[in-house]
């Protein structure tokens, strides 16, 4: 039987707890790693605005309301991963984007915290390798 290590205590993980970044960058950064060492593909979306210096105010980043954190594909399959911690919430730009993806045949999930996105990941993995 193999072992089973949890998952902040993989080497894979061990150099994300010396940078120092917000809760939800570190969670990002897990997760994408998480899904490259499973053999998908993941990318962080900025979604932020950009600061205009000649404008002094930010503007858009031409991004569209809503789209998750974190878009990848895996097997072939479109898989997509918002980014909530603490009492952060989706907005309703982020439901919406969650409705067309799913109904376009993607998969989507809420990251609340990486041991909870490894376990619903992992069954995913589990379902795709089983057919």
């Amino acid at each position: 039987m193999e072992q089973h290590i949890p998952a902040k205590d993989h080497p894979y993980f061990q150099n994300l707890k010396k940078k120092k970044q917000s809760p939800a960058n570190a969670l990002t950064d897990a997760v994408i790693k998480y899904v490259k060492l499973n053999g998908g593909m993941a990318y962080r979306i900025n979604n932020m605005g950009v600061w205009d210096a000649k404008l002094g105010k930010f503007r858009t980043s031409g991004t569209k309301k809503g789209i998750p954190d974190i878009i990848g594909v895996y097997k072939g399959r479109f898989i997509s991963i918002e980014i909530k911690i603490g009492s952060d919430r989706q907005s309703e730009e982020q439901k919406e984007r969650e409705e067309e993806i799913k109904e376009a045949g993607g998969m989507y999930w809420i990251a609340k915290d990486f041991d909870k996105f490894k376990i619903i990941f992992d069954e995913y993995i589990s379902k795709i390798q089983t057919g």
